[in-house]
C-alpha cells in the first residue's frame, strides 16, 4: 500500500487532477462566500436567479453570478471524478505491471 501511494504522488496526472480539484473547490467556496448562497440548491424562476442557502432564505443574484456558481460546482464535480478515474487507472496499471513481474 505504501508503494502504491508513493507511486501515485510521483505521477504528474495525479498532481494535475488534485490541483484542479483544489482549485475548483476554492473557486466554488469563494463564489458561495461572496454571493451568500450555494448553486447546489439554486433555481431559476421566471427570469429570476436564486442561490439556495442551507440555513435561511434563498438569495436572488444576477444571471452571471448564478451561472458562475453552477459552472464552479460542476467543475468541482468533474475534477473530482477525473481525480478518481486517474487514481483508479494508475492503481490498476500498477497492479497489472506488478503481477506480470511476479509471474516472470
Amino acid at each position: 500500500m505504501h508503494n502504491v501511494l508513493r507511486g501515485w504522488f510521483q505521477q504528474r496526472p495525479v498532481w494535475y487532477a488534485a490541483l484542479a480539484f483544489i482549485f475548483a473547490i476554492v473557486i466554488l467556496g469563494t463564489l458561495e462566500h461572496i454571493l451568500g448562497g450555494s448553486a447546489e440548491w439554486g433555481l431559476v424562476e421566471g427570469g429570476h436567479f436564486f442561490l439556495g442557502n442551507k440555513i435561511g432564505p434563498r438569495v436572488e443574484v444576477s444571471a452571471f453570478s448564478y451561472w458562475s456558481s453552477v459552472c464552479a460546482l460542476w467543475l468541482t464535480r468533474i475534477t473530482f471524478a477525473w481525480l478518481a478515474v486517474v487514481l483508479l487507472f494508475y492503481s490498476y496499471r500498477k497492479r497489472s505491471v506488478s503481477r506480470k513481474g511476479v509471474r516472470s
